[in-house]
């Protein structure tokens, strides 16, 4: 799997001499060649590419797209109809104060489609190129994800005014949508644009794996006014907005007359996901969920496959990835006499008390640790190993 972002890839615009710099990509699929010269009677190397866009945008697009934020101010200053994008702070992946262009944006969603129109010309026909992930109505990876009151600053403080993710997003729809009352505290908006990209792909693209990606990351609007399909109501255990929308936006993607002439495929970025201890919406059982629902099916368009990358280290967060508690522990999973205090902010401050029986290797308890009295000082031994983490 190769991951690099769009901002990277296409610095300049189209109509410059170097508007792309294939370097790092062809730098891979070199290595691959060259790997697959030598070693004749093994499986070839294939590469998977990951190119989120979001946040990744390229500066000279986000500079043609006027501003959402007057609709944050106090009082309001009313932006361009034309406006596409809006500034975020704290989002989860990558943090700081950064511009989003929106998901539903023309010139967004046309530079990126003539980006990946040129990516598919230099790439298309490498026999090593099996593989690329939707993406597009996104933040920073391929997931179906965008800030919100869960995974970014609430409130966001960069207008003259506090005001949480949400509600920004309620305001830009209201903007957006005017007198469009599915789309008001809703995430149809999301929907059409992943359902669009699904699209896009399947046209740019031909003869690879398609791969959605569920992120639980898509605003929870509203308690109320959602519905989660039928088929995916295991996939929801917890109904909310975000699941069902993604599911729905998984049940677009399956049906067999979606995605051109390519072959498809779910996954979970993370495999901690699978813990069987954690009831959680989406993550590795709905992408066994839906594996399951197309595997009597014999077309590769109709049959999707499903998978899950290992995007942490087993070796370095045996704990985190592994354990089949939830560590760092939380409200609803919390040793007795557990307490992280709020200067901690890495695993090796995390005190001992706060480490479940489950993540510690067979023979040892909570009380055998008590002397380290911080995780970092716990020695290797004591814990789950990186393999039964994995």
């Amino acid at each position: 799997m190769l991951y690099e972002n769009w901002g990277t890839l296409n610095p300049n615009p189209p109509t410059a001499a170097n508007a792309y710099d294939w370097s790092y990509i062809d730098d891979a699929f070199n290595q691959a060649s060259a790997w697959n010269s030598q070693n004749p009677a093994q499986t070839p190397k294939t590469i998977q590419l990951v190119v989120p866009p979001g946040f990744q945008t390229p500066p000279w697009v986000l500079d043609q797209i006027p501003s959402c934020d007057g609709l944050f101010q106090s009082p309001v200053q009313t932006p361009p109809s034309t406006c596409g994008k809006a500034t975020f702070s704290g989002f989860v992946e990558g943090g700081g104060i950064r511009e989003l262009p929106m998901p539903w944006n023309p010139l967004y969603k046309s530079s990126w489609q003539t980006f990946l129109t040129a990516l598919a010309a230099r790439y298309g026909s490498n026999p090593a190129f099996v593989s690329i992930s939707v993406a597009g109505p996104t933040a920073s990876s391929e997931e179906m994800i965008l800030p919100d009151n869960a995974n970014s600053d609430d409130p966001q403080t960069q207008f003259a005014v506090n005001i949480a993710p949400n509600q920004m997003w309620n305001e830009l729809l209201a903007f957006h949508y005017p007198g469009m009352a599915a789309y008001q505290k809703s995430d149809q908006a999301f929907i059409d644009e992943w359902d669009a990209a699904i699209d896009m792909y399947g046209k740019i693209f031909s003869g690879v794996t398609l791969v959605a990606t569920t992120g639980a990351g898509l605003p929870n609007l509203s308690a109320t006014g959602f519905t989660v399909l039928g088929a995916f109501s295991g996939d929801c255990p917890n109904p909310d907005m975000d699941c069902a929308a993604e599911t729905t936006i998984l049940s677009y993607f399956a049906n067999p007359t979606v995605g051109g002439a390519n072959a498809k495929a779910t996954q979970e970025d993370g495999m901690e996901a699978s813990r069987g201890a954690v009831v959680s919406n989406l993550g590795v059982a709905g992408v066994k969920l839906v594996s399951q629902m197309t595997a009597q099916l014999t077309t590769p368009s109709a049959q999707v496959l499903g998978g899950a990358q290992f995007n942490s280290s087993f070796a370095n967060f045996t704990l985190q990835e592994g354990c089949t508690s939830k560590f760092p522990p939380n409200a609803s999973d919390t040793p007795a006499g557990c307490s992280i205090p709020s200067t901690c902010t890495i695993q090796a401050c995390i005190p001992v008390a706060c480490i479940p029986q489950a993540c510690l290797a067979p023979g040892v308890t909570p009380a055998n640790l008590t002397t380290y009295r911080t995780l970092g000082n716990v020695p290797a031994t004591d814990l789950i190993s990186s393999e039964q983490a994995e």
